[in-house]
């Protein structure tokens, strides 16, 4: 086996730094109350630079609908296209390496697999995502993008109030993906 390249270990043993390839983290770790107002703080982050965009979008969709037809169709694709770039996100924004938002880089946290405390897959930053992503992609329908809106909203309410009662800090989508977001460790 080979060593460790943060720790040096070669034993084959589980490794105690957080970032270490080797490093087990139990599954739910009990996090701190500081912990939890930064893992809070850097959700709240993403979800008002998300709705500064939505407003911003909005306005311009509210400038353009005074152009008779023409602002009409330019509003619907304006919005449908905001809507497919927030679903994008969405569904990229924690599979960089170290699985970290701009939120998360920001307060210093990372998202890893429950069970072994190693970086959480691809896969799973998706899955965590999954509900805002389907949100996202039900407002690009005209007519019904109210509905993904308010499932958004319904989604965010949820995840805080989960935050805020999980031990974990975990949101639906942690336990959906078997992911925690915890403190970065470097």
């Amino acid at each position: 086996m080979a060593a460790c390249t943060r720790c040096l270990r070669d034993d084959g043993g589980a490794c105690s730094d957080p970032l270490c390839p080797l490093a087990i983290v139990p599954t739910a770790v009990r996090l701190p109350d500081t912990t939890i107002g930064r893992r809070l703080g850097a959700s709240g982050l993403e979800y008002l630079g998300f709705l500064v965009a939505e407003i911003l979008t909005g306005s311009l969709i509210g400038l353009l609908s005074v152009v008779p037809i023409v602002g009409t169709l330019a509003g619907v694709l304006i919005g449908g296209l905001f809507s497919l770039c927030g679903a994008i996100y969405w569904a990229v924004k924690d599979t960089s390496g170290g699985r970290r938002s701009l939120g998360k880089r920001i307060g210093g946290m990372r998202v890893v697999d429950s069970e072994t405390g190693r970086d959480a897959s691809a896969l799973q930053a998706v899955t965590r995502n999954s509900y805002f992503i389907l949100a996202c992609l039900i407002a690009i329908i005209p007519g019904v993008e109210v509905i993904g809106w308010v499932m958004f909203a319904a989604a965010v309410a949820l995840d805080s109030a989960l935050i805020l009662q999980d031990d974990g800090g975990r949101r639906l989508g942690d336990r959906l993906a078997g992911t925690q977001v915890l403190p970065r460790g470097d």
